[in-house]
């Protein structure tokens, strides 16, 4: 538990503010080319949800998408037959995570309004998506330290640095959603999986308190609540921790009352939009290509390929495949849990998933990848190549960056694949 409450400090050291800043511009930068319009896609609707618990405390979209269009173009809204609410298909844990920012932002706005300053208290002013911002990189941040405290207990024997998660992230689609869609499930999901494997592998190692237990659990239900296809990360405590002597039914009965305490608002949210407590929301759409998943695709294609577009991964998905075979604890089950999320996506119907930087679903997949980077590390610092190790490392920082510049300012296209004539003749136009 110390650990976890020395975390807030250890996030403005080591490297940590500095890139807080960096994301803080990268995002200003967005708010003013887009004339205060960082909300965005998928997200209007992630967002609506918790703008809604704010302001309107009703759950009922239609004014939401009314008076927010960023894209100057009114969505068709469909209400629900029995309830007469706007149905909003996507779950509610993004909008639990940004819910106490959001909620900062109401309570400072309305204040000033209060005051006589003029003030936007519509829910989508500029402070309320400068909160939104600043949410997002508070996730990006705590996702690097979880995500490096985590390898240093799977490998204690190696000498990771602390700043290893971080470098990692800033290699992936993780910093364009952070920065430019904050408004996206995807840092909500890296940074909910970070936390869960993170007690995973904690639990695993050494008896729990009981107040981690019931986080243990909370954590686990946050991460179904934000994208419902985590729910398969539940495979690793099946086979690592339940057959532990030190994890009791104390801790297994708090871990599920933990998780039945943070997957409440969900019931509720469906019981008010839908009139039934459990249900699936993704109705209509499907898993068309069960028989031919697209692995190659997904990983390798133009069109937001997860390597294509982030080569980090050729380092990460080989470092992870290394460790795995060479019998290295919870490994394998990473490895599994990444082939069943690649399986999940390969297999969807829009399986490029539209517009993305990336392959922007795999978000959640970034702290099992992450092993295998740790191992590229450890490998590097063996056969002393560091230097080699950053100057690649800075390299494909400098890929990342560029390609945001390029498809934020719509110089290459937002769901279609890269060419090369995108990425390196728009100049000439």
């Amino acid at each position: 538990m110390n650990v976890i409450l020395s975390i807030p400090r250890q996030l403005v050291k080591r490297g940590y503010l500095l890139t807080a800043l960096f994301l803080m511009m990268l995002g200003i930068g967005k708010i003013h080319f887009s004339k205060a319009q960082l909300i965005s896609g998928d997200g209007i609707y992630y967002y609506a949800q918790v703008r809604s618990l704010i302001k309107d405390l009703d759950w009922n979209f239609s004014n939401d998408l009314k008076m927010y269009q960023p894209d100057h173009a009114p969505r068709k809204i469909h209400t629900h037959p029995e309830t007469g609410r706007v149905i909003n298909k996507y779950p509610v844990g993004s909008s639990l995570l940004w819910l106490p920012f959001l909620l900062m932002a109401h309570i400072i706005s309305f204040s000033l309004h209060i005051m006589g300053i003029t003030m936007d208290v519509s829910g989508y002013g500029l402070l309320d998506q400068v909160l939104l911002l600043i949410g997002s990189i508070f996730y990006f941040l705590f996702s690097a330290h979880l995500l490096s405290l985590t390898a240093r207990m799977i490998f204690p024997d190696w000498k990771i640095p602390r700043f290893l998660g971080l470098a990692f992230l800033m290699l992936t689609t993780a910093l364009y959603y952070t920065a430019v869609e904050p408004s996206m499930s995807h840092i909500p999901s890296l940074f909910s999986v970070s936390v869960f494997l993170y007690l995973s592998i904690l639990s695993i190692r050494e008896k729990p308190n009981l107040w981690i237990a019931l986080l243990y659990g909370a954590s686990a239900a946050l991460m179904i609540l934000v994208r419902n296809q985590n729910v398969f990360f539940l495979i690793l405590p099946l086979f690592c921790l339940l057959n532990k002597d030190h994890y009791r039914w104390k801790h297994f009965f708090l871990s599920v009352l933990g998780g039945i305490i943070v997957l409440t608002p969900q019931f509720v949210y469906w019981k008010v939009i839908y009139n039934e407590w459990i249900l699936y929301s993704y109705q209509g759409e499907s898993f068309a290509y069960l028989a031919q998943p697209k692995f190659i695709e997904v990983l390798f294609s133009p069109v937001s390929g997860l390597v294509t577009w982030h080569p980090v991964h050729i380092f990460s998905i080989t470092g992870l495949a290394a460790i795995a075979f060479s019998g290295r604890p919870y490994m394998r089950v990473f490895l599994i849990l990444l082939l069943i999320q690649l399986f999940l996506y390969a297999s969807w119907e829009c399986w490029w998933l539209g517009d993305s930087f990336g392959y922007r679903g795999l978000a959640n997949a970034l702290p099992l990848l992450f092993p295998g980077f740790v191992w590229v590390y450890h490998q590097a610092q063996k056969l002393d190549y560091l230097k080699q190790f950053y100057s690649i490392w800075t390299l494909l920082f400098l890929w990342n960056i560029y390609l945001l510049a390029l498809y934020a300012s719509g110089k290459i296209a937002h769901a279609g694949p890269l060419k090369w004539t995108d990425l390196f003749g728009w100049w000439t136009v």
